[in-house]
């Protein structure tokens, strides 16, 4: 057996098995690269929910044979206790929603075409090696690089560097003519009915697409959100597998094919003539399209996983969208999702965020790999999972996501790759989970903005204030600006795109109330009691409850520097209870089979109030039902017991995502904080 393997200067060989995993010399240019590891094949599977970017695997290919066109224009047209166990709530027809609580990852082959070899740099050198390059030429029936390249196409491969060897090449790279915001924009764009989608640019933009779903639309429009007007119209229905992305200047929407048989496939639309110009082939048909952006006019990135032949493949490229071109190439080690890419806003840069917690800058431009290092060294102990990144609008900062219980905002220094900042978030913002939009958004001077909804304080770096919104419409994206969010909010079929002001003077009054004398009833620097009223539980105890629920509370109090204290004046009253919940069936693992096996659910009910300890003022409340549609247990024997226990650890984390006010002033003129705005369904 073989692995296939390339060296940085591009040139790919067939090396030894025994070599996988060891760094070698290159034949070619004599530099050092590491072979990377042989992976086992994979039985294809298809992805019948049509949850993109879970995929394991593509189906089976048919006959091998024929030429396929990587890209050409559309011509115009009228008209055990190792075990995971996934349970699911059993429902109409067996349909369920999954909650995907797992790191999926795609194994595919690498096609080779030739018999080089290359060996071990600590037993050979370049000049014990008779090598030829393997073939890359397009237009085979399995080729290596099946999409057209133009000419002098930059390729690289990120496999198996290291920090020392890449180094930071990066700079700062801001947009050429960014949007000019006023203060205040006169909104009121109404929303095409059943388009839940709203798609920005990845890149600094006025510009907005509205009346797509997950399957496309019949009424895709194109508005400028500078002048409130429409801007442009597909002339067509839009069809699509779930994935969207628009040209910052406006004039094409890149939508993932909904060609069951090209799972690698792109089509661009116009906003100009509004209709279907290309589609693009981004990589073998039967390999995976996991993530794509416009990073500029008619240039966008895409990134593809698959198994064709030998090896497994992980490619970076970069097309031009007006020809069809392949225009670089970049070959990674390692498989991402696709909330784990940012975009520069100048266009140049591609950071992509692997597993394992490595940040690598590709420049998409000169197609090679600028820039990596170990962002886990910079967190601490406290890392939490990963929610997502974002490039500050100057380009000079990537803000990076985390959070369990509290949250963590890592500000990376582009220029330098180590950290500017880092702030510590009480709680977990509301909309972290599946959010659409950007993970971090920086507000001017004043702050930052935090999937769309949390707003945190620079200065104090605490979270002042919320954007609540009806649960049809927290994971849509928004836009924020420094002086509010542009939103979709109203009644169902009659949506609109508004403005939502932040209410600045409102939470500056805040703050310097928090900072200065006046009397208030709860203070960072003071302290708040719990008590607790627990009801029926179906299994565990009072005391294990209250205790797991004291631990969660206190941890995140001590973010807000508020102490958990007896007896006083202020109290955090907090009602639990739960009840038998839905029929739940098990399946062994994210995708496996179901086993046949049953377990009822554990339904839980929460009711907190922030008080005076006589009850005669009440302050703030909250109420949660946690029905829960699924639940994954780990490690554990499943049974009813077991169940109910993952989902008492899930409900924990949904109670981080409750902001609680750390801030309680007497004079009842004052804004608590942090204060929320609700958007609700008028």
């Amino acid at each position: 057996m073989s692995i296939q393997a390339r060296c940085q200067c591009g040139k790919a060989f067939q090396a030894k098995a025994e070599l996988a995993g060891k760094r070698v010399k290159c034949p070619s240019c004599g530099g050092v690269f590491t072979v990377p590891n042989a992976s086992p094949e994979l039985a294809p599977a298809d992805d019948p929910l049509g949850l993109d970017g879970i995929d394991l695997s593509s189906p089976a290919m048919g006959a091998s044979g024929g030429q396929y066109l990587p890209s050409h224009q559309v011509a115009p047209q009228n008209g055990s206790t190792n075990r995971t166990a996934l349970l699911l709530l059993l429902g109409i027809g067996g349909a369920a929603v999954l909650l995907l609580i797992a790191v999926v990852v795609g194994v595919m082959l690498f096609f080779v075409s030739s018999d080089d070899t290359v060996a071990d740099s600590s037993t050979s050198s370049p000049g014990d090696i008779s090598v030829a390059p393997a073939s890359t030429s397009p237009g085979t029936s399995l080729p290596q690089s099946p999409a057209t390249p133009a000419s002098g196409i930059p390729s690289s491969q990120s496999s198996g560097a290291t920090e020392s060897d890449v180094g930071w090449k990066v700079q700062a790279d801001g947009p050429a003519s960014p949007p000019a915001w006023p203060e205040q924009i006169d909104l009121s764009i109404p929303v095409p009915a059943q388009g839940d989608r709203v798609i920005y640019p990845a890149t600094p933009s006025p510009f907005v697409a509205l009346g797509l779903k997950i399957t496309g639309g019949d009424n895709v429009q194109l508005w400028n959100l500078l002048t409130g007007e429409k801007a442009g119209q597909m002339q067509e229905a839009v069809k699509a597998r779930s994935e969207y992305s628009l040209s910052p200047d406006g004039s094409q929407l890149a939508v993932k094919s909904d060609d069951s048989k090209h799972y690698s496939k792109l089509d661009i639309w116009s906003f100009q003539s509004g209709k279907l110009v290309r589609e693009i082939e981004c990589d073998h048909p039967q390999k995976h399209l996991q993530a794509f952006q416009f990073v500029a006019p008619g240039r966008l990135f895409t990134y593809t996983y698959g198994s064709i032949g030998q090896g497994t493949t992980y490619l970076l490229r970069v097309f031009d969208t007006m020809e069809g071109k392949r225009l670089a190439e970049i070959e990674l080690d390692t498989n991402y999702t696709k909330d784990r890419f940012a975009v520069s806003p100048g266009g140049r840069y591609v950071a992509a965020l692997a597993h394992n917690n490595e940040l690598s800058v590709f420049d998409v431009i000169d197609g090679k790999l600028v820039g990596q290092v170990e962002v886990k060294q910079f967190l601490g102990d406290r890392t939490g999972a990963f929610r997502g990144m974002s490039y500050a609008p100057d380009g000079k900062q990537l803000g990076i996501v985390y959070s369990s219980t509290n949250s963590n905002l890592l500000l990376l220094d582009m220029e330098k790759g180590t950290p500017a900042d880092q702030v510590e978030i009480a709680g977990k913002p509301p909309t972290a989970s599946a959010y659409r939009g950007s993970a971090v958004e920086w507000i001017g001077t004043k702050g930052w903005c935090l999937f769309g909804g949390t707003v945190i304080e620079r200065n104090t770096q605490r979270v002042v204030w919320n954007l609540e919104l009806p649960i049809v419409d927290r994971l849509t994206a928004r836009r924020t600006l420094p002086d509010g969010w542009i939103a979709q909010g109203g009644p169902h079929a009659r949506k609109t795109l508004r403005f939502v002001p932040i209410p600045w003077p409102q939470i500056e009054a805040g703050l310097a109330a928090i900072n200065g004398s006046s009397p208030a009833y709860l203070k960072p620097g003071g302290s708040v009691s719990l008590d607790f009223e627990i009801g029926q539980l179906r299994f565990g105890t009072k005391e294990d409850t209250a205790t797991r629920l004291t631990e969660m509370y206190e941890t995140r109090f001590r973010v807000d520097e508020i102490a958990i204290a007896d007896d006083q004046p202020v109290v955090l009253k907090v009602g639990y209870s739960e009840s038998e919940g839905e029929t739940m069936y098990e399946r062994k693992g994210i995708m496996g089979p179901k086993t046949g096996r049953t377990v009822q659910a554990t339904n839980a009910q929460v009711a907190m109030t922030l008080a005076t300890r006589d009850g005669n003022q009440t302050f703030w409340k909250h109420e949660i039902a946690y029905d829960p549609r699924s639940v994954t247990v780990l490690g554990k024997e499943v049974n009813e017991a077991s169940v109910r226990d993952s989902i008492f650890r899930q409900l924990l984390y949904k109670l981080s995502e409750t902001p609680i006010p750390y801030f309680v002033p007497q004079d009842a003129g004052a804004s608590q904080l942090p204060g929320a705005t609700k958007l609700d369904g008028t």
